[in-house]
């Protein structure tokens, strides 16, 4: 289906097999509203098709959808205003040279592409849940579920943004991802009160990296990754717990001015590196935990180590007890 112009409702459809593209929204003139459809198997070989495609100015609400089995879920391109919001994108396939992504946000030039996406619920797509090239974008309260290593792939991600993004990613849950959350190539934003739960790979999930229970087996390689930042498109990482990754829980390449602030990292000792950050300095990390007790960092800008007493590790209750060493390590910060 092909929207070039106008307004449109598209409503309670089952959408599938049928050529390349399942709904496609092009020129500034159209408006979409693509609300509780089934749109699926779109698989091309080469890894050309798309569930849904809006490009080219268009406004789109992606809303109450499941997007699934095609080479590529959903894709925004080029100056598009979107809001995705409670939809299931999942099981997207690389094919020969496709994406495999969940939710695939692209503009070449400086960032135009305005983006919320809200609520969704990302399953097993096979390179990323959501890919952001050269886009501002919230992305809030969603669930990123076994992100992992398929096929030929190596490094899935749960949350990738390149090229110049400003993101801020909050309140989401990532479950079983390789990596939980990467910004590389000029990025930057906020990221901030997110779980991230690492029973079989790393993620983001209200602030909590980490496995399920004491013998933590992970195959994930990393909690957060930061490669490459502009130093006038800073990145702040606030009030993260961070828990059994396989090689660290955050790590930093050329990023000088990305903060660590209110963070705990433990249980980090999986893999052979057995560290909770690498790359980072000094005047990079304040009022966090760090379960190594690296002597690089305790002592130094409130940094601590100590006994720190979750609930239930072994249930995956991750909140801290009343007489835990991080309960009154933090300081009062602002989200916005």
């Amino acid at each position: 289906m092909v929207y070039n112009q106008g307004e449109v409702v598209l409503t309670e459809n089952e959408i599938f097999s049928n050529g390349i593209v399942g709904v496609y929204v092009l020129d500034p003139s159209a408006k979409a509203w693509i609300l509780d459809n089934s749109i699926h198997d779109y698989l091309d070989p080469l890894g050309s098709s798309r569930g849904i495609w809006a490009d080219t100015l268009a406004e789109v609400e992606i809303h109450g959808n499941t997007v699934q089995d095609n080479n590529l879920n959903v894709l925004i391109h080029s100056n598009v205003s979107a809001s995705i919001s409670f939809n299931t994108l999942r099981d997207a396939r690389v094919g020969i040279g496709g994406t495999g992504n969940g939710l695939h946000v692209v503009d070449y030039n400086t960032p135009t592409i305005n983006l919320t996406c809200c609520h969704n619920t990302f399953i097993d797509n096979e390179r990323s849940g959501a890919y952001l090239s050269g886009a501002t974008a919230l992305i809030d309260h969603n669930d990123f579920i076994d992100e992992l290593v398929s096929g030929n792939l190596t490094v899935p991600y749960s949350i990738l943004t390149v090229g110049g993004s400003r993101v801020s990613i909050l309140n989401n849950h990532l479950l079983r991802s390789n990596i939980g959350i990467r910004f590389s190539d000029g990025s930057g934003g906020l990221i901030a009160n997110n779980l991230l739960i690492g029973q079989s790979g790393n993620s983001i999930f209200g602030n909590i990296i980490g496995g399920g229970t004491l013998t933590i087996t992970i195959s994930g390689v990393r909690g957060i990754y930061v490669q490459d930042t502009d130093p006038g498109n800073s990145l702040k990482i606030l009030n993260n717990s961070i828990l059994g990754t396989q090689n660290y829980g955050i790590e930093f390449t050329n990023a000088p001015d990305a903060q660590l602030i209110n963070n705990i990292l433990a249980y980090n000792t999986t893999g052979t590196n057995r560290t909770d950050l690498s790359g980072v300095s000094t005047n990079q990390v304040f009022h966090c935990y760090l379960g190594q007790g690296d002597t690089n960092f305790i002592g130094k800008n409130n940094n601590i180590d100590g006994e720190l007493k979750l609930v239930n590790l072994r249930l995956s209750d991750y909140r801290l007890r009343p007489t835990s060493v991080a309960e009154t390590m933090g300081v009062t910060t602002s989200i916005c």
